[in-house]
């Protein structure tokens, strides 16, 4: 703690603490207001979900899902008319039925008209403007949409299970393809849940909805293919979503997964549409490598290429990654709002904990919490689960940053006042020493030993009444001049000027095992100072001699005052006792007048004389007392 109470009011650390833990605190509810600037961190954590598909790395995917693409840039496909395209389609789900495919799903839209409907129609009013009609033999002949529909009821008769899509989520199923639903069977129709975040990037998808009208479960066409091949899905009256029996865990609301990539594109087996008919036509037996496999259909233009967190893919693979995650039954896990609320308010707490430590501490231990949660996120993804990123980091990093800077200028300002403080006191390399200590060192009213020292112009008041004023400030200004030097030098700090005599103490601010010595050999020094040229030149004529006592005990240090004046002093029984020593000086003639106490603690330091003991006012105990002798010089050397 600084040597300065927070305003006054209370302990400055445990108040400090609590202003940080606040700014914690607000941080974290704040990055959950739905406002603008703040739902970029939203878009902070989609981001910190994609690096967590790349650090991960690709994953084995099932080798019995086959994806068959529909490249625009084959010839066969631009030059056919799309309404001409059913036959293709007819072809390939024969292929598939006779490779004995476990299920098929088009990834495409089938138009709710039936392509029949505008060649007949047009063939049949061409031809009877010139009088001529068709027999229904020829008009079956000239159909598009024929092939198709006898390959899906064929398909449906050997096993294989077609899923066919739509748009919409509420519909009358055989309407929605021009009677198609009906020859795939029950649910083997979905809707495409292919949606995306609003930075564009396809993670999640909804795998069912509710038909308002009748209040069943219709299917994403994702959902209706799992369902085909498991045995039937079917939403509980808690809402769980159940495959084949089984519970679809970790939905979003009960109908939204977030998606595990296994990989990026090109994760799942693919092949070419063009070459499958090839193969049906010309080396059927090949087309074994079907057998059991659930097959994908779509195209594979820029049209269909979206972005996810591995990169661009085909909406056709995201479907096959949809397929994997509700085979195993488990999408990623993300953590409900609440919990990651609750869990931001607690990382805040101990955010705010570390600066406990001080804002050192706190700049190396924060940079390792960051590290741990960043750590302990890819960790978890490996186990299926989403550990929050962004708000965490956006408070651990903001939050440390603005409470490191608003402590870095707390702590210059406090320093600039303890330079104009204790630069009254100390000399100025102490003053850096404090600087650089841990506030600890600066506790208010700290109790330690020290050595108070006392000393006083012998016959002043008879020199001061003999001068002009102007000459006495002159001469007292030169004397504390030196004398103050001379108890910096030995690490004493001046505590205050008393007309004409001062308060000095040893040990303080900062501790010193030598105190006492550093002590004695100011107070020789003193001696020598008032019989110094320098001094006899400003006194004159007057003869200066001085009173000098010293006095080892405890004492209470550190700064007492009010808000508008405030000194860095001791207070005690010591102090007082050191300055009902001086007085002493005069009774026995002496310069130097030093305690027991003293002499205990700074041997070696001078020889010293006995005087005897002596009561002192408000001391039970009688103190002996002591003196330099006359050929005791001072050691100069600050140590």
């Amino acid at each position: 703690m600084l040597p300065f109470a927070d305003e006054g009011k209370g302990d400055a650390v445990q108040g400090s603490w609590w202003r940080t833990l606040g700014l914690f605190l607000l941080l974290a509810v704040v990055l959950w207001i739905p406002v603008p600037p703040i739902s970029s961190v939203e878009d902070f954590e989609r981001w910190t979900l994609d690096q967590r598909f790349r650090w991960r790395g690709a994953r084995p995917a099932p080798d019995d899902v086959v994806i068959v693409r529909i490249d625009f840039d084959q010839p066969w496909f631009r030059e056919t008319p799309t309404f001409a395209l059913s036959p293709w389609y007819g072809r390939f789900v024969r292929a598939m039925a006779e490779a004995s495919a476990s299920c098929v799903l088009f990834d495409l839209l089938f138009s709710s008209r039936r392509p029949d409907d505008f060649l007949l129609d047009h063939v049949t009013t061409v031809l009877a403007s010139h009088g001529i009609t068709l027999e229904r033999a020829v008009l079956r002949d000239l159909s598009f949409d024929l092939p198709l529909r006898q390959a899906l009821l064929e398909a449906r008769a050997r096993g294989l299970k077609v899923i066919l899509g739509t748009q919409a989520r509420s519909m009358v199923l055989n309407e929605a393809l021009g009677g198609l639903a009906a020859l795939i069977g029950p649910n083997h129709l979905g809707f495409f849940n292919i949606d995306t975040d609003p930075d564009q990037v396809v993670r999640s998808a909804y795998l069912y909805d509710i038909d308002p009208a009748t209040g069943r479960a219709i299917p994403a066409v994702s959902l209706a293919m799992a369902g085909a091949v498991a045995g039937g899905f079917a939403v509980a009256s808690g809402g769980q979503l159940l495959l084949g029996g089984r519970p679809v865990e970790h939905l979003i609301e009960g109908k939204r997964g977030l998606i595990d990539f296994l990989g990026g594109d090109g994760t799942f087996r693919q092949e070419s549409f063009q070459q499958v008919l090839e193969d049906f036509a010309s080396r059927p037996a090949s087309l074994a490598r079907f057998a059991g496999k659930t097959v994908l259909v779509g195209f594979t233009n820029t049209l269909d290429r979206k972005m996810v967190p591995t990169g661009f893919m085909y909406g056709v693979e995201i479907h096959a990654h949809l397929l994997a995650n509700l085979r195993a039954r488990r999408f990623l896990q993300a953590m409900p709002p609440a919990q990651a609320f609750a869990l931001d308010l607690a990382l805040a707490v101990l955010a705010a904990g570390v600066f406990v430590l001080g804002v050192k501490g706190a700049a190396v231990v924060t940079p390792l919490l960051v590290v741990g949660w960043v750590g302990a996120a890819v960790l978890l993804f490996g186990h299926g689960f989403v550990l929050p990123c962004a708000r965490p980091l956006v408070m651990l990093i903001g939050g440390s940053l603005v409470e490191g800077y608003r402590r870095y200028r707390f702590l210059e300002r406090e320093k600039g006042r303890l330079r104009q403080l204790f630069g009254r006191y100390v000399d100025d390399t102490v003053v850096e020493t404090l600087l650089r200590l841990p506030h600890e060192h600066l506790l208010n009213g700290a109790r330690r030993q020290i050595c108070v020292m006392f000393a006083d112009i012998r016959g002043f008041t008879s020199f001061a009444e003999q001068r002009d004023p102007a000459e006495v400030v002159r001469f007292l200004n030169t004397y504390f001049g030196g004398a103050t030097q001379i108890i910096q030098k030995h690490h004493g700090v001046v505590d205050k000027f008393l007309g004409d005599g001062l308060m000095a103490f040893f040990n303080a601010p900062l501790e010193r095992e030598t105190f006492a010595a550093d002590a004695v050999r100011a107070a020789l020094e003193l001696r020598e100072l008032a019989a110094s040229p320098a001094i006899r030149k400003a006194a004159g004529a007057f003869p200066i001699r001085v009173g000098i006592a010293l006095h080892v005990g405890p004492a209470v240090v550190g700064n007492i005052g009010s808000e508008r004046k405030i000194e860095f002093t001791a207070i005690g029984d010591t102090v007082n006792t050191a300055s009902r020593l001086e007085a002493l000086n005069k009774q026995y003639d002496t310069d130097i007048m030093a305690s027991e106490e003293v002499v205990q603690a700074a041997r070696g330091v001078c020889a010293w004389q006995e005087l005897g003991v002596q009561a002192i006012r408000g001391k039970e105990r009688q103190v002996r007392l002591f003196t330099p002798k006359l050929e005791s010089a001072p050691a100069t050397k600050g140590g």
